[in-house]
């Protein structure tokens, strides 16, 4: 796993579809810096708890990535995960079976780096609803899918988008999961829940 990072420069000519408030961007464009993580996998702290070794990346370091991207002057950052953080390594595991009661590790660390939009992995469906129903509740950015909707109304599951405010522009992240998993994971885990094809819900959002 490694952070994802990118920029998105958002030109004056972009910007006059928004609205005369982005007026300011006209001479100065608007410097949007996205890191971006993804498949976690339990992977919190620099440490292989399976292996009982160190591990050369984790959540941990992505830390440093994002406290320089934040620090940098004239420049905004959005942060975003692309899931499957749920399952994994021991420690996740620990919070998903063991210390149920408590704030999630996944939930307290994604919520103290300030995460703006966290997406659902095929593999955070695999925990169950006891587990992602949890840590949902408990981001402060919640969960973001289009294509989980309820069998019984055909409304999303979770929040299908969000939207992000950064240096006056309002950015919409849609987010999707990967449907493979029906075939792989029993229904149990994901009762109620049906799952839509991806390029599809895309279209209807």
């Amino acid at each position: 796993m490694q952070p994802i990072r990118f920029t998105l420069i958002a030109t004056a000519a972009c910007l006059a579809l928004q609205g005369a408030s982005l007026k300011k961007y006209a001479d100065q464009p608007l410097v949007v810096t996205i890191v971006e993580t993804s498949d976690l996998h339990g992977s919190l702290l620099p440490y292989d708890f399976k292996t009982d070794k160190p591990k050369a990346t984790s959540l941990a370091n992505v830390v440093t990535v994002v406290k320089q991207a934040r620090a940098e002057k004239g420049r905004e950052t959005l942060l975003l995960d692309g899931g499957d953080n749920l399952q994994g390594q021991p420690v996740v595991y620990y919070y998903n079976f063991v210390n149920t009661k408590a704030p999630h590790v996944v939930s307290r660390m994604f919520n103290w780096l300030g995460y703006d939009v966290v997406g659902v992995g095929n593999h955070d469906m695999e925990t169950g609803h006891d587990i992602y129903d949890k840590v949902g509740k408990e981001l402060k950015a919640g969960y973001t899918s289009a294509n989980l909707v309820r069998e019984s109304d055909g409304k999303p599951y979770f929040a299908p988008y969000r939207i992000v405010k950064k240096g006056g522009l309002k950015i919409a992240v849609l987010g999707f999961t990967e449907p493979g998993f029906v075939k792989n994971f029993p229904k149990v885990l994901y009762s109620g829940i049906r799952v839509e094809d991806m390029v599809e819900s895309a279209r209807q959002w």
